[in-house]
């Protein structure tokens, strides 16, 4: 409930700033972020199948080399540290 209760006032703010002119505007843009989601996760799975099949197909992909991985990581915790 408490869910509902927040995007209600969620939708109370954004209209009440001006964001918006009215509730069905504010539902097609969310729709239309929505639909871009989707469409850009449809486009991750097609990348996906693509290179799974390519790997099970013998080609392994790019080559790692993994000692250069590692001192990258290791910069990166000392420049940011762990999380």
């Amino acid at each position: 409930m408490d869910d509902i209760q927040s995007l209600e006032q969620f939708v109370e703010q954004q209209l009440a700033a001006g964001h918006f002119e009215n509730y069905e505007q504010m539902v097609a843009e969310g729709l239309t972020l929505l639909r871009e989601r989707e469409q850009h996760y449809d486009q991750l799975a097609d990348e996906l199948r693509s290179a799974v099949e390519r790997f099970e197909n013998g080609h392994a992909g790019v080559a790692v080399d993994i000692e250069e991985i590692k001192a990258l990581g290791r910069k990166y915790l000392a420049q940011y540290g762990s999380a």
